[in-house]
């Protein structure tokens, strides 16, 4: 499968901070990708790099085949791009800037820009500078779903929406992606949201990626393991080979998430502690928080 996106040392450094600290990254083709980190992790400096908004101190990304930052306009037509701060000219009308979005755009979907129109609650008339934040982030939404691009990447798209907007965004996100060969990137703190249509995550922390995998393998491997107390050291070494993300003791009960679960570890756990582990799926935010939880906050 051909990568869309792939970053190698991505570094960036603002004085003697750094952002974003030598992200290794690559996004297949078809893919939706949550890009998962608390706020100030580095999320929305890696989206720019890769994009070529942002210069990198370190490091090169290439996008759709091409250097980020020397893109022919005709690639950088197939990108579409949702930043998480207002970007639009406030002087504009929205009209205005509906016809001037599309005739930058070779593949502007007049189709989708109709039915899209009374969703999003698009008002010609309405200058920008008079829009509230909700209103402002479905205006910039509603611009990047209609460009017909082939790569897709949001910054907090949820942002200022309220539920129902949320879910009417998610339908939208499953309908770009069951175009052939359409990819979605979408940075957030929403995981629960994302977790319904993604197929691949990256979680980052102090600018540092610390996983980047599928969903499903990622389900498959880290498992919360619940056994009695007292045969915690029988069970030691078995999960130490799993790799402990975390353990705790609830009174008579130990309960460990693993990052490397496996049927034949899982195997010999039960022999080594009489049938008596519980095993547990996870859900993406119980595997984020045991993922990104135990890391430091700080990049040395």
């Amino acid at each position: 499968m051909n990568n869309v996106l792939e970053a190698k040392g991505l570094t960036k450094l603002y004085g003697t901070t750094q952002a974003v600290a030598g992200l290794d990254w690559q996004i297949p083709q078809g893919s939706a990708c949550a890009f998962l980190g608390p706020n100030g992790s580095g999320k929305s400096t890696t989206l720019r790099m890769c994009l070529g908004m942002t210069p990198a101190t370190r490091g090169t990304c290439q996008v759709l085949g091409e250097d980020a930052w020397a893109m022919r306009p005709q690639t950088r037509g197939r990108i579409g791009y949702v930043s998480e701060q207002p970007i639009l000219p406030p002087w504009m009308l929205v009209g205005r800037l509906v016809q001037f979005h599309a005739n930058f755009y070779p593949n502007w979907d007049s189709a989708r820009e109709k039915k899209l129109r009374d969703l999003f609650e698009i008002r010609d008339k309405e200058r920008i500078s008079n829009l509230s934040k909700g209103q402002h982030r479905r205006l910039m939404l509603f611009l990047a779903l209609c460009q017909g691009s082939d790569l897709l990447l949001l910054d907090e798209p949820a942002s200022g929406l309220d539920v129902a907007a949320r879910r009417q965004l998610l339908s939208l996100l499953s309908d770009f992606l069951a175009g052939d060969g359409k990819t979605l990137v979408v940075s957030t703190h929403i995981v629960t949201d994302i977790e319904r249509i993604a197929s691949d995550v990256a979680f980052i922390q102090a600018g540092r990626l610390l996983e980047c995998a599928s969903l499903d393998d990622l389900k498959e491997q880290v498992k919360r393991i619940r056994l009695p107390r007292d045969l915690v050291l029988r069970a030691e070494p078995i999960l130490n080979r799993a790799g402990i993300l975390d353990e705790e003791t609830n009174g008579a009960q130990h309960v460990v998430t693993v990052r490397e679960f496996s049927d034949d570890l899982g195997h010999a756990l039960q022999q080594a502690v009489d049938n008596q582990a519980d095993v547990l799926n996870l859900s993406l935010e119980d595997i984020y928080l045991a993922i990104v939880g135990n890391k430091e906050a700080v990049v040395q």
